[in-house]
């Protein structure tokens, strides 16, 4: 190996020369690329954030069917009609956006 000072190798990545004839090679980032996947992320957080906002003022989680029970110290709450409801609304919303 030849010793030589730091730049980009050809196929991208970064080289770093080391001692004993060794080298740290680091791939180059993209920092558009992750700040677009970064944006996205956000989008779908704050979407999320506003529907379970909706659910909650409409009533989601506190419907006939949704089992809670506790004691003095613990509750625990298993939501099996809102479960049911929310599964049907995303088969039918699924089904219309990826209809062939």
């Amino acid at each position: 190996m030849s010793k030589g000072c730091h730049g980009s190798r050809p196929d991208g990545r970064l080289s770093v020369p080391g001692g004993a004839g060794w080298s740290l090679t680091f791939p180059v980032v993209d920092a558009a690329g992750i700040g677009k996947v970064l944006l996205v992320g956000a989008v779908v957080l704050a979407v999320a954030g506003v529907v379970f906002l909706a659910a909650a003022a409409l009533g989601l989680g506190r419907l006939p069917g949704d089992l809670s029970f506790g004691g003095r110290n613990f509750r625990v709450h298993v939501p099996i009609a809102t479960s049911i409801i929310v599964s049907i609304v995303a088969t039918v919303v699924l089904n219309l956006l990826f209809r062939r």
